[in-house]
């Protein structure tokens, strides 16, 4: 079992299961040991991930970042966190904020290639969604369709990104 962990308060989230418990180790210890019943424990490291950013990010290597930025902006209502200019109109690194996600990106260079990325999002509307990014210029996958797990549509943008916006409900 793969435990991962963000904060000390999820020792209360063990105590409430059978299977573990938590055994205090100093807090300047930098770790987290939990107990298995079993015989076996671990020690986990805990992370200091900046409050800007989530464990887990998508960073996107693409032709054309400036437009990319407009891109997000205009069919998701992304917002810049950082820009870093590389030169005049290439992009040496960006992030932009999706709600409380964040994509990185940068542009493509003699030295790294596009690696453009397939992305599912939740949204509040896929039709609305789906609207916008083909008046943006990206091209329909799928035209939005009830499937089992939601309101979805497929398209892929101009960067070579593949977007599998869904809503729930």
């Amino acid at each position: 079992m793969i435990l991962l962990l963000r904060e000390v308060k999820i020792a209360n989230y063990f105590k409430e299961l059978s299977n573990f418990y938590p055994e205090p180790i100093p807090e300047e210890s930098g770790y987290i040991k939990y107990s298995h019943p079993g015989n076996y424990s671990i020690n986990i490291k805990r992370m200091k991930i900046p409050p800007q950013y989530n464990r887990l990010m998508p960073y996107l290597i693409i032709p054309n970042a400036v437009d990319f930025i407009e891109f997000m902006k205009s069919v998701f209502e992304a917002t810049e966190q950082i820009i870093v200019p590389r030169s005049e109109g290439v992009i040496l690194h960006g992030e932009l904020r999706i709600g409380d996600a964040v994509i990185m990106f940068a542009d493509t260079t003699a030295e790294f290639a596009a690696r453009p990325s397939g992305i599912f999002i939740y949204v509040n509307s896929v039709t609305d969604t789906y609207k916008k990014a083909i008046a943006a210029g990206a091209t329909s996958v799928m035209e939005p369709v009830k499937q089992q797990y939601g309101f979805t549509c497929g398209f892929k943008d101009a960067f070579g990104n593949d977007w599998w916006p869904t809503e729930t409900g």
